[in-house]
């Protein structure tokens, strides 16, 4: 479409897509791929120029997407990198060579969009009566356009819910990885293991190199079935790739990966078992790319997940007390952090925690109340979806933890830091946005 966009500044731009995503939407069960696909048409393809590995899974999509990019980039390749959700800024969702789009690129391609998005919502665009188009369809778009613009070769693609609906099951991926399963956003996905399995194997097409660290067997078994029936191969981490983790601290990991004739031995600056299993599905996916013409050398591999940076997955700041902030916001995010909290030096530690309503809150308590002391909820900074902070306060009571509701973060993150002893923990966690609230007014990263 020949018209621009008259917004000015980035805060004007997202100030639009907030206030979009607050109208009525077509649920995707109703228009499929349509809508983002006429999107795109829209704005000329730009999904078509540029190759890519696309990434699905419940939890360690982020983490394995930045680990993806960092390969390739090291690699030597132009290197687009698209996730979610976000810290602090729409900006930090779409990057080239790890260095997020700038403001004047972001309004660049916000031109673009925002004339076919408003003609989309105003029905007004011959043929079409779909209505507007989600929040991530229009995100996906603008990191296209980017992609396009930077001269991006390859790019690392992180699906935003599920995969068989996601705007980014429009790419023609050459490897589709699925990094594990669990029961999460079942009201969309459906209500077992297997149906939620489906939607994320979706991703694996005919033509694409399939990987998963999935190995619940009614997961697994789905995955295998997609990638015979679209006879793609398909490398299972634990069967083709294996992860031995050699030695570990609190900040990083030393990982031995190997796997078709491959061995990679890498000190990995991510804390968690969690995280040596994404580098595994990382490592899988690099493999794979090999049978798509591109073999990447096991020191480029190396050397890509030892420079991969993934802010705000258990991320530790120096003080005290200790600050560990992880945006682990569904019971298996939730059971990873357990996890790595179990494997440090006992301390008397304080959860602040928030989280989006329609998470199972419940499960995730569970798994995290074992590893903590006492609790102070919050409300998820800036979103109207926020958790009902009396459920949220009676799901950590049942569970026999002291709570306090604080509903303004900062002033939830100084009274945490109050009840928390010098030599204690304090950790942040539940949702993704509380967590990219909360960084700014934190020490810097230990080391």
């Amino acid at each position: 479409m020949a018209t621009t966009s008259s917004f000015a500044s980035f805060s004007a731009s997202a100030g639009y897509l907030d206030s979009l995503y607050r109208e009525p939407l077509v649920p995707a069960h109703r228009v499929g791929l349509r809508r983002a696909a006429i999107l795109l048409q829209h704005l000329g393809n730009p999904h078509r120029g540029f190759r890519s590995v696309h990434i699905a899974g419940s939890t360690g999509k982020g983490s394995t997407t930045s680990m993806l990019g960092s390969i390739l980039s090291t690699a030597g390749h132009r290197t687009g990198i698209f996730r979610s959700p976000h810290l602090t800024t729409y900006r930090e969702r779409v990057a080239v060579d790890d260095v997020d789009i700038s403001e004047e690129s972001w309004l660049w391609t916000f031109s673009l969009v925002h004339p076919v998005v408003e003609a989309m919502r105003l029905n007004t665009l011959p043929g079409f009566s779909l209505g507007r188009p989600a929040l991530f369809e229009v995100l996906f778009a603008m990191a296209c356009l980017h992609f396009a613009r930077e001269g991006v070769t390859w790019a690392a693609v992180e699906t935003g819910l599920g995969g068989r609906l996601d705007a980014t099951n429009l790419l023609q991926s050459d490897v589709a990885a699925i990094t594990n399963v669990s029961l999460e956003h079942t009201q969309i996905l459906g209500t077992t293991v297997s149906e939620i399995a489906r939607e994320k194997a979706a991703i694996i097409k005919r033509g694409t190199v399939g990987v998963t660290g999935v190995s619940a067997p009614e997961a697994l078994s789905v995955i295998e079935r997609r990638a015979r029936h679209v006879e793609a191969p398909l490398m299972v981490v634990g069967r083709d790739v294996n992860v031995t983790i050699v030695g570990s601290d609190v900040w990083s990991q030393h990982i031995v990966l190997s796997g078709a004739g491959n061995r990679v031995s890498a000190n990995v600056p991510l804390a968690g078992r969690h995280q040596a299993h994404n580098a595994a599905v990382a490592f899988g996916a690099a493999l794979a790319l090999g049978q798509h013409g591109l073999a990447i050398p096991g020191d480029v591999i190396r050397e890509g997940l030892e420079r991969v940076r993934v802010p705000g997955r258990l991320e530790i700041f120096s003080g005290e007390p200790q600050v560990i902030v992880d945006g682990a916001h569904n019971p298996a995010g939730m059971q990873a952090l357990a996890d790595a909290l179990a494997s440090l030096p006992p301390a008397s530690t304080t959860l602040l925690f928030a989280a989006m309503d329609d998470k199972d809150i419940e499960t995730m308590a569970e798994f995290i109340v074992p590893h903590i002391h006492r609790v102070i909820v919050t409300s998820v900074p800036g979103s109207s979806r926020t958790g009902n902070p009396v459920r949220l306060v009676r799901a950590f009571a049942a569970l026999g933890r002291q709570v306090s509701r604080v509903d303004d973060e900062r002033e939830a993150l100084c009274q945490a830091r109050e009840a928390t002893p010098a030599h204690g923990r304090l950790v942040v966690a539940g949702s993704m946005y509380l967590v990219g609230a909360i960084r700014p007014f934190l020490a810097g990263p230990a080391k």
